[in-house]
């Protein structure tokens, strides 16, 4: 999607050739650049981050002021900015975080020989834990150890260990990368949408 927004550019007071921008149709919406040329940049990057924001909490965006419809003070000018909400959101929206977080977690399956020890380790402290239930705490490691070695070579139970220890790094990759405020889903519904990306 690509939108047309009206922009005011005012000359910085120092006279040192940079604008300040304000979007009259989008509340809040202003930047600056030390030029015109950044300022412009600076000016589209910031539209299209209000208006992808809108966009991604299911609020409407406002419609664009006819040009012929803006004043600018003395000494400032009115453009015209040409934003492309599609190119912006595929690099900076939400999906673009949950992308970079499926990546990381792709990362961290190659290196199969942290998993090893991670599976082992795992594997470890449910043993202690199970010895523990049947009043067995404090069982000497070397025990804890021969015992979930060989747990972990049948192939079931060595999945399910795998699958647990990747959850919990897709959820610590993910964690404040992306929010999901709007609703809960369960770790299927999150693959399925990760798939879909």
């Amino acid at each position: 999607m690509k939108l047309i927004y009206p922009a005011v550019f005012k000359p910085f007071t120092d006279q040192s050739g940079g604008y300040v921008v304000e979007f009259p149709d989008l509340p809040g919406c202003v930047t600056e650049g030390k030029d015109l040329e950044q300022a412009i940049e600076m000016g589209i990057d910031a539209a299209s981050g209000w208006i992808l924001g809108e966009l991604e909490d299911g609020e409407k965006i406002p419609h664009a002021s006819d040009y012929s419809e803006i004043t600018a003070e003395n000494g400032c000018m009115v453009n015209m900015l040409l934003l492309d909400i599609d190119a912006y959101e595929e690099k900076y929206g939400e999906k673009a975080k949950l992308l970079e977080a499926v990546k990381d977690v792709n990362a961290i399956i190659i290196r199969s020989d942290i998993i090893d020890a991670e599976v082992l380790d795992t594997a470890k402290a449910l043993t202690a834990r199970q010895f523990a239930q049947y009043g067995l705490a404090g069982m000497d490691d070397e025990v804890i150890t021969k015992y979930a070695k060989e747990q972990i070579e049948k192939e079931e139970i060595r999945n399910q260990l795998i699958q647990q220890i990747l959850s919990s790094k897709l959820y610590t990759a993910i964690e404040g990368m992306v929010s999901l405020d709007k609703e809960t889903v369960s770790l299927d519904k999150f693959k399925e949408i990760a798939q879909n990306a």
